[in-house]
């Protein structure tokens, strides 16, 4: 993985990462400073905002997510069950922030009654639930550390002694991840959405993603031939082949990864095959406008 980049999946860095794509994201001033790592006051600041707007669910999540990175964990679940009493959302399952809520009779009866809401209410069959529950923690992992990577590159700068010092942890923990999805692999295929859903599924490819270009190559056809057939998430692919490309010093394909320029300062999209082309090629692979995915970042010319 190259230190100086930060990979792009499907959703942002921090806690709102699990709202919908197509949902319009508009920061509060809490938002703004649990992104900046100043977690205390954003939990100071999400009980006025939670007293003003009871009814937006995502206050709820985030302060829990704020709750269970300062360990304070009896809170983190009071808030993350009053986000699920108003919204029946599973992404919680692959959060890394709550990884400290795992292990505990709490997180069991969430993590169950949310199958069971699933499978009741939103026809979501899981053929195989402790593979599943396998690959919703391997998610969770591969997504640790890098809220706290980007703060330490906001504060200190991008390729600086502490970012580079976390980056060499989030690595060693990436392999570890590794290893243990590949025994999953051999032992049951490349996890299919029909079999575990949609975001254990995702964790394969995530892993993947975030591997040495060795690992990526090995399972491009993999993913490709998946992403056809839709037993997997299309841009699945698109990401891969991208990040495949992009490593190897090639124009991208649809226009997923970002660069950082230590001239300007700011990250920027890396170089595409065709322009023209390119919001033709996501839509084909259930990807956006390339301009809305950009603007996440602040980047408008590419």
């Amino acid at each position: 993985m190259k230190r100086h980049l930060i990979i792009i999946v499907l959703y942002l860095i921090y806690c709102e990462h699990l709202i919908p794509q197509n949902f319009t994201i508009i920061k509060s001033a809490a938002d703004s400073l649990l992104e900046s790592g100043k977690l205390i006051e954003a939990i100071d600041q999400y009980r006025i905002e939670i007293k003003l707007f009871p009814d937006k669910s995502i206050k709820y999540y985030n302060i829990a997510c704020s709750f269970a990175k300062i360990n304070n964990i009896d809170s983190a679940f009071h808030y993350l069950n009053q986000y699920l009493n108003k919204f029946k959302n599973p992404n919680f399952l692959v959060d890394s922030d709550f990884l400290k809520l795992r292990g505990t009779t709490q997180w069991d009866s969430l993590e169950n009654g949310i199958i069971k809401y699933m499978e009741d209410n939103a026809k979501q069959k899981y053929k195989n639930i402790e593979l599943a529950k396998k690959l919703w923690f391997i998610s969770a992992i591969d997504q640790q550390y890098y809220y706290e990577i980007r703060i330490a590159e906001k504060q200190f700068g991008v390729g600086t002694p502490v970012p580079l010092a976390l980056w060499d942890f989030k690595e060693s923990l990436n392999k570890e991840n590794l290893r243990n999805l590949e025994i999953l692999i051999e032992q049951f295929g490349w996890p299919k959405i029909e079999d575990v859903g949609t975001a254990a599924s995702n964790a394969a490819f995530f892993v993947v993603q975030h591997a040495s270009l060795t690992v990526q190559k090995k399972y491009l056809n993999t993913i490709e031939n998946l992403a056809k057939t839709k037993a997997i998430q299309p841009q699945n692919y698109a990401f891969l082949i991208d990040k495949i490309l992009t490593s190897e010093g090639n124009p991208q394909k649809f226009g997923t990864q970002l660069r950082f320029n230590s001239v300007t300062n700011n990250y920027e999209l890396f170089p595409l095959m065709d322009k023209s082309s390119v919001n033709k090629l996501r839509a084909d692979f259930e990807l956006g406008p390339i301009e809305e995915y950009l603007e996440r970042w602040d980047i408008t010319n590419y």
